[in-house]
Protein backbone atom coordinates (compact mmCIF):
# COMPACT_ATOMS: atom_id res chain seq x y z
CA UNK A 1 0.00 0.00 0.00
CA UNK A 2 1.38 3.44 -0.98
CA UNK A 3 1.76 5.82 1.96
CA UNK A 4 2.14 8.81 -0.39
CA UNK A 5 5.08 10.02 1.70
CA UNK A 6 8.24 11.65 0.35
CA UNK A 7 11.16 9.29 1.07
CA UNK A 8 13.26 10.60 3.94
CA UNK A 9 10.64 13.14 5.06
CA UNK A 10 8.49 12.49 8.11
CA UNK A 11 5.14 14.27 7.90
CA UNK A 12 5.07 14.63 11.67
CA UNK A 13 8.47 16.29 11.86
CA UNK A 14 8.84 18.09 8.54
CA UNK A 15 8.62 21.82 8.28
CA UNK A 16 7.19 23.49 5.19
CA UNK A 17 10.55 24.35 3.60
CA UNK A 18 11.70 20.73 3.83
CA UNK A 19 9.04 19.81 1.30
CA UNK A 20 10.31 22.39 -1.18
CA UNK A 21 13.90 21.17 -0.90
CA UNK A 22 13.17 17.45 -1.03
CA UNK A 23 14.47 15.60 -4.09
CA UNK A 24 12.05 13.19 -5.70
CA UNK A 25 13.71 10.38 -7.65
CA UNK A 26 11.81 9.52 -10.81
CA UNK A 27 9.62 12.62 -10.90
CA UNK A 28 11.00 13.80 -14.27
CA UNK A 29 9.60 10.96 -16.41
CA UNK A 30 6.30 11.20 -14.52
CA UNK A 31 6.16 14.90 -15.32
CA UNK A 32 6.98 14.31 -19.00
CA UNK A 33 4.32 11.61 -19.25
CA UNK A 34 1.77 13.94 -17.66
CA UNK A 35 2.57 16.73 -20.10
CA UNK A 36 2.23 14.32 -23.02
CA UNK A 37 -1.23 13.27 -21.82
CA UNK A 38 -2.42 16.87 -21.39
CA UNK A 39 -0.93 18.06 -24.70
CA UNK A 40 -0.89 15.00 -26.98
CA UNK A 41 -0.25 17.07 -30.13
CA UNK A 42 2.71 18.99 -28.72
CA UNK A 43 6.03 18.00 -30.37
CA UNK A 44 9.34 17.89 -28.59
CA UNK A 45 11.93 20.46 -29.65
CA UNK A 46 13.75 17.80 -31.66
CA UNK A 47 10.52 16.85 -33.45
CA UNK A 48 9.68 20.49 -34.15
CA UNK A 49 13.14 21.11 -35.60
CA UNK A 50 12.91 17.93 -37.67
CA UNK A 51 9.64 19.02 -39.28
CA UNK A 52 11.63 21.26 -41.64
CA UNK A 53 13.86 20.31 -44.55
CA UNK A 54 16.84 19.48 -42.38
CA UNK A 55 18.40 16.45 -40.76
CA UNK A 56 18.18 16.79 -36.98
CA UNK A 57 20.04 14.45 -34.64
CA UNK A 58 19.62 14.47 -30.87
CA UNK A 59 22.61 13.92 -28.57
CA UNK A 60 22.08 13.73 -24.81
CA UNK A 61 24.82 15.60 -22.96
CA UNK A 62 24.87 17.67 -19.80
CA UNK A 63 22.70 17.78 -16.71
CA UNK A 64 20.67 20.26 -14.70
CA UNK A 65 22.18 19.01 -11.47
CA UNK A 66 25.34 17.05 -12.32
CA UNK A 67 28.91 18.26 -12.62
CA UNK A 68 30.81 15.07 -13.35
CA UNK A 69 30.53 14.66 -17.11
CA UNK A 70 33.74 14.81 -19.13
CA UNK A 71 33.13 16.90 -22.24
CA UNK A 72 36.72 16.60 -23.41
CA UNK A 73 36.24 13.05 -24.62
CA UNK A 74 35.74 11.85 -28.17
CA UNK A 75 32.00 11.29 -27.67
CA UNK A 76 31.08 14.97 -27.85
CA UNK A 77 33.27 15.61 -30.88
CA UNK A 78 31.87 12.59 -32.67
CA UNK A 79 28.29 13.68 -31.94
CA UNK A 80 28.78 17.03 -33.73
CA UNK A 81 31.34 15.99 -36.36
CA UNK A 82 28.90 16.11 -39.28
CA UNK A 83 26.78 19.01 -38.00
CA UNK A 84 26.53 22.31 -39.85
CA UNK A 85 25.04 23.90 -36.76
CA UNK A 86 24.75 22.88 -33.11
CA UNK A 87 21.65 23.90 -31.13
CA UNK A 88 22.23 23.65 -27.39
CA UNK A 89 18.94 23.43 -25.46
CA UNK A 90 19.66 24.83 -22.00
CA UNK A 91 18.01 26.52 -19.07
CA UNK A 92 16.19 25.73 -15.88
CA UNK A 93 13.63 23.20 -14.68
CA UNK A 94 11.00 25.46 -13.17
CA UNK A 95 8.39 24.23 -10.71
CA UNK A 96 7.03 24.38 -7.20
CA UNK A 97 8.45 21.22 -5.62
CA UNK A 98 10.74 18.41 -6.71
CA UNK A 99 14.00 18.33 -8.63
CA UNK A 100 13.72 21.89 -9.89
CA UNK A 101 16.32 24.62 -10.18
CA UNK A 102 13.96 27.62 -10.30
CA UNK A 103 10.43 28.61 -9.40
CA UNK A 104 8.54 29.34 -6.21
CA UNK A 105 10.53 28.22 -3.18
CA UNK A 106 13.60 27.54 -5.35
CA UNK A 107 16.34 30.04 -4.57
CA UNK A 108 19.97 30.07 -5.71
CA UNK A 109 22.92 32.05 -4.37
CA UNK A 110 23.99 32.89 -7.93
CA UNK A 111 21.48 32.79 -10.82
CA UNK A 112 23.62 30.82 -13.24
CA UNK A 113 22.92 27.93 -15.54
CA UNK A 114 22.93 24.99 -13.15
CA UNK A 115 24.78 21.73 -13.42
CA UNK A 116 27.37 21.42 -16.16
CA UNK A 117 25.48 23.33 -18.86
CA UNK A 118 28.07 26.11 -19.20
CA UNK A 119 30.87 23.56 -19.47
CA UNK A 120 28.89 21.78 -22.18
CA UNK A 121 28.46 24.89 -24.33
CA UNK A 122 32.14 25.80 -23.88
CA UNK A 123 33.14 22.32 -25.03
CA UNK A 124 30.77 22.51 -28.01
CA UNK A 125 32.27 25.84 -29.08
CA UNK A 126 35.76 24.37 -28.84
CA UNK A 127 34.83 21.84 -31.55
CA UNK A 128 34.78 24.74 -34.01
CA UNK A 129 31.08 24.39 -34.75
CA UNK A 130 28.68 27.33 -34.64
CA UNK A 131 26.59 26.99 -31.47
CA UNK A 132 23.13 28.51 -31.01
CA UNK A 133 22.15 28.47 -27.34
CA UNK A 134 18.42 28.24 -26.63
CA UNK A 135 17.73 29.17 -23.01
CA UNK A 136 14.47 28.28 -21.28
CA UNK A 137 14.14 30.42 -18.16
CA UNK A 138 11.72 32.72 -16.41
CA UNK A 139 14.25 35.06 -14.80
CA UNK A 140 17.45 36.96 -15.60
CA UNK A 141 20.54 34.75 -15.44
CA UNK A 142 24.29 35.39 -15.44
CA UNK A 143 25.05 34.53 -19.06
CA UNK A 144 28.21 36.48 -19.91
CA UNK A 145 30.35 33.33 -20.28
CA UNK A 146 27.70 31.62 -22.40
CA UNK A 147 27.29 34.64 -24.69
CA UNK A 148 31.05 34.76 -25.23
CA UNK A 149 31.15 31.25 -26.72
CA UNK A 150 27.77 31.18 -28.50
CA UNK A 151 27.19 32.27 -32.09
CA UNK A 152 23.66 33.35 -31.11
CA UNK A 153 21.40 33.18 -28.06
CA UNK A 154 17.63 32.71 -28.21
CA UNK A 155 15.64 33.33 -25.03
CA UNK A 156 12.56 31.13 -24.65
CA UNK A 157 10.85 32.43 -21.50
CA UNK A 158 8.63 29.54 -20.32
CA UNK A 159 6.51 29.41 -23.47
CA UNK A 160 4.49 26.36 -22.44
CA UNK A 161 3.10 23.94 -25.00
CA UNK A 162 3.78 26.47 -27.81
CA UNK A 163 7.52 26.49 -27.10
CA UNK A 164 8.91 23.78 -29.43
CA UNK A 165 7.14 25.04 -32.55
CA UNK A 166 7.86 28.71 -31.74
CA UNK A 167 11.56 28.03 -31.15
CA UNK A 168 11.85 26.05 -34.39
CA UNK A 169 10.09 28.76 -36.42
CA UNK A 170 12.42 31.42 -35.02
CA UNK A 171 15.58 29.40 -35.65
CA UNK A 172 14.59 28.57 -39.23
CA UNK A 173 13.60 32.17 -39.94
CA UNK A 174 9.94 31.39 -40.51
CA UNK A 175 9.19 34.12 -37.99
CA UNK A 176 11.38 37.10 -37.14
CA UNK A 177 11.95 37.34 -33.36
CA UNK A 178 10.65 40.62 -31.96
CA UNK A 179 10.49 40.02 -28.21
CA UNK A 180 12.06 42.59 -25.88
CA UNK A 181 13.40 41.88 -22.40
CA UNK A 182 11.11 43.09 -19.59
CA UNK A 183 14.04 43.00 -17.18
CA UNK A 184 17.79 43.63 -16.98
CA UNK A 185 20.44 40.90 -17.24
CA UNK A 186 23.58 41.71 -15.16
CA UNK A 187 27.07 40.60 -16.12
CA UNK A 188 28.05 39.45 -12.63
CA UNK A 189 26.20 38.80 -9.39
CA UNK A 190 27.80 41.82 -7.71
CA UNK A 191 25.75 44.16 -9.93
CA UNK A 192 22.47 42.95 -8.41
CA UNK A 193 20.07 44.71 -7.89
CA UNK A 194 20.24 46.06 -11.42
CA UNK A 195 17.39 47.75 -13.26
CA UNK A 196 16.96 50.43 -15.90
CA UNK A 197 15.11 52.90 -13.65
CA UNK A 198 17.69 53.24 -10.89
CA UNK A 199 17.92 56.58 -9.10
CA UNK A 200 20.00 59.35 -10.62
CA UNK A 201 23.52 59.24 -9.22
CA UNK A 202 23.35 55.54 -8.37
CA UNK A 203 23.42 52.40 -10.45
CA UNK A 204 25.27 51.73 -13.66
CA UNK A 205 24.27 54.76 -15.76
CA UNK A 206 24.32 58.55 -15.56
CA UNK A 207 23.32 61.24 -18.09
CA UNK A 208 26.87 62.63 -18.07
CA UNK A 209 28.32 59.24 -18.90
CA UNK A 210 30.75 59.53 -15.97
CA UNK A 211 30.43 56.70 -13.47
CA UNK A 212 32.68 55.38 -10.71
CA UNK A 213 31.48 51.82 -10.35
CA UNK A 214 33.20 48.54 -9.55
CA UNK A 215 37.00 48.67 -9.47
CA UNK A 216 37.28 45.13 -10.78
CA UNK A 217 34.72 45.42 -13.61
CA UNK A 218 35.73 47.08 -16.87
CA UNK A 219 32.22 47.24 -18.33
CA UNK A 220 29.75 48.60 -15.77
CA UNK A 221 26.74 48.25 -18.08
CA UNK A 222 24.35 45.28 -17.99
CA UNK A 223 24.87 42.31 -20.26
CA UNK A 224 21.39 42.88 -21.71
CA UNK A 225 19.46 46.03 -20.85
CA UNK A 226 15.73 46.40 -20.28
CA UNK A 227 13.95 46.42 -23.64
CA UNK A 228 16.81 44.64 -25.46
CA UNK A 229 16.01 42.26 -28.29
CA UNK A 230 17.55 41.62 -31.71
CA UNK A 231 15.88 40.33 -34.85
CA UNK A 232 16.93 39.34 -38.37
CA UNK A 233 16.53 42.93 -39.54
CA UNK A 234 17.38 46.40 -38.24
CA UNK A 235 15.45 49.60 -37.57
CA UNK A 236 16.28 53.29 -37.53
CA UNK A 237 14.34 55.94 -35.59
CA UNK A 238 14.18 59.61 -36.53
CA UNK A 239 12.04 61.93 -34.35
CA UNK A 240 10.44 64.56 -36.60
CA UNK A 241 8.60 66.66 -33.99
CA UNK A 242 7.54 66.73 -30.35
CA UNK A 243 5.72 68.82 -27.78
CA UNK A 244 8.15 71.33 -26.31
CA UNK A 245 6.00 72.69 -23.48
CA UNK A 246 3.21 70.91 -21.57
CA UNK A 247 1.13 71.31 -18.44
CA UNK A 248 0.64 68.83 -15.62
CA UNK A 249 -2.70 67.69 -17.01
CA UNK A 250 -1.55 67.34 -20.61
CA UNK A 251 0.40 64.85 -22.71
CA UNK A 252 3.90 64.60 -24.06
CA UNK A 253 3.92 63.57 -27.70
CA UNK A 254 6.75 62.52 -29.98
CA UNK A 255 6.31 61.79 -33.66
CA UNK A 256 8.90 59.33 -34.92
CA UNK A 257 9.81 58.17 -38.41
CA UNK A 258 10.61 54.45 -38.24
CA UNK A 259 12.46 52.67 -41.06
CA UNK A 260 13.18 48.99 -41.52
CA UNK A 261 16.75 49.26 -42.81
CA UNK A 262 17.28 45.50 -43.16
CA UNK A 263 16.58 42.98 -45.90
CA UNK A 264 13.53 41.24 -44.43
CA UNK A 265 10.22 42.09 -42.80
CA UNK A 266 10.12 42.40 -39.04
CA UNK A 267 8.56 43.87 -35.93
CA UNK A 268 10.06 46.00 -33.22
CA UNK A 269 8.97 47.84 -30.10
CA UNK A 270 9.63 51.59 -30.14
CA UNK A 271 10.14 52.86 -26.59
CA UNK A 272 9.71 56.31 -25.07
CA UNK A 273 11.63 57.10 -21.88
CA UNK A 274 11.60 60.17 -19.67
CA UNK A 275 13.89 61.78 -17.06
CA UNK A 276 13.06 64.60 -14.67
CA UNK A 277 16.17 66.78 -14.64
CA UNK A 278 15.53 68.92 -11.55
CA UNK A 279 12.99 67.31 -9.22
CA UNK A 280 12.97 68.12 -5.51
CA UNK A 281 13.22 64.37 -4.84
CA UNK A 282 15.80 62.17 -6.58
CA UNK A 283 14.12 60.53 -9.57
CA UNK A 284 15.02 57.62 -11.87
CA UNK A 285 17.71 58.11 -14.49
CA UNK A 286 15.03 56.98 -16.94
CA UNK A 287 11.48 55.69 -16.74
CA UNK A 288 9.43 54.03 -19.45
CA UNK A 289 6.61 56.36 -20.45
CA UNK A 290 5.15 54.64 -23.51
CA UNK A 291 5.88 52.00 -26.14
CA UNK A 292 4.38 50.72 -29.38
CA UNK A 293 4.89 47.58 -31.44
CA UNK A 294 5.27 48.18 -35.13
CA UNK A 295 5.59 45.86 -38.16
CA UNK A 296 7.39 46.92 -41.34
CA UNK A 297 8.40 45.30 -44.59
CA UNK A 298 12.04 45.51 -45.68
CA UNK A 299 12.84 49.10 -46.61
CA UNK A 300 9.46 50.39 -45.46
CA UNK A 301 9.10 53.65 -43.50
CA UNK A 302 6.18 54.80 -41.40
CA UNK A 303 5.40 57.55 -38.92
CA UNK A 304 4.46 56.72 -35.35
CA UNK A 305 3.03 58.95 -32.60
CA UNK A 306 4.05 58.11 -29.04
CA UNK A 307 1.77 59.85 -26.54
CA UNK A 308 2.08 59.66 -22.75
CA UNK A 309 0.34 61.62 -19.98
CA UNK A 310 2.54 64.10 -18.12
CA UNK A 311 1.08 62.51 -14.98
CA UNK A 312 3.60 59.70 -15.43
CA UNK A 313 6.25 62.10 -14.13
CA UNK A 314 4.34 62.37 -10.83
CA UNK A 315 6.02 61.38 -7.56
CA UNK A 316 5.56 61.76 -3.82
CA UNK A 317 7.03 65.08 -2.78
CA UNK A 318 8.79 66.08 0.42
CA UNK A 319 5.42 66.96 1.98
CA UNK A 320 4.14 63.42 1.38
CA UNK A 321 1.75 64.51 -1.37
CA UNK A 322 1.70 63.37 -4.99
CA UNK A 323 2.92 66.09 -7.35
CA UNK A 324 3.96 66.85 -10.92
CA UNK A 325 6.61 69.54 -10.58
CA UNK A 326 7.27 72.17 -13.25
CA UNK A 327 10.70 72.10 -14.84
CA UNK A 328 12.80 70.49 -17.55
CA UNK A 329 12.41 66.85 -18.55
CA UNK A 330 14.30 64.85 -21.15
CA UNK A 331 12.58 62.39 -23.46
CA UNK A 332 14.49 59.53 -25.04
CA UNK A 333 13.25 57.53 -28.05
CA UNK A 334 14.89 54.18 -28.74
CA UNK A 335 14.72 50.42 -29.08
CA UNK A 336 16.01 49.59 -25.59
CA UNK A 337 17.04 51.34 -22.40
CA UNK A 338 20.63 51.36 -23.68
CA UNK A 339 19.74 52.01 -27.34
CA UNK A 340 18.37 55.56 -27.35
CA UNK A 341 18.35 57.04 -30.85
CA UNK A 342 17.46 60.62 -29.87
CA UNK A 343 16.92 62.79 -26.79
CA UNK A 344 14.45 65.69 -26.74
CA UNK A 345 13.91 68.49 -24.22
CA UNK A 346 10.46 69.34 -22.85
CA UNK A 347 9.36 71.92 -20.27
CA UNK A 348 6.56 71.17 -17.81
CA UNK A 349 4.88 74.48 -16.92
Amino acid sequence: MCSRQIPGISAAEAIFTDIFQARMPGIEPMFEEGVARIHPDMPTLVQALGAYDATVTFADFGSFLGHDEDFDGVGLRAAVADADLVIAALGERTGWVGNNTAGEGQSTAEPRLTGDQQALVTALAQTGKAVVSVIVTGRPLLLADLVDVSSAVLMAPLLGEAAPAAIARALYGELNPSGKLPNTFPRVAGQVPMYHGHHMGSGYDHPTGIRHGYNDLVNQAPLFAFGHGYSYTSFELDPVCHTEAVTAGGNVQVRVRVTNTGSCAGETVVQLYGRDEAASVVRPVRQLLQFARISLEAGETTTLDLVAPVERFAFTGLDGKRVVEPGDVTLGVGLAADDIHAELKVVIR
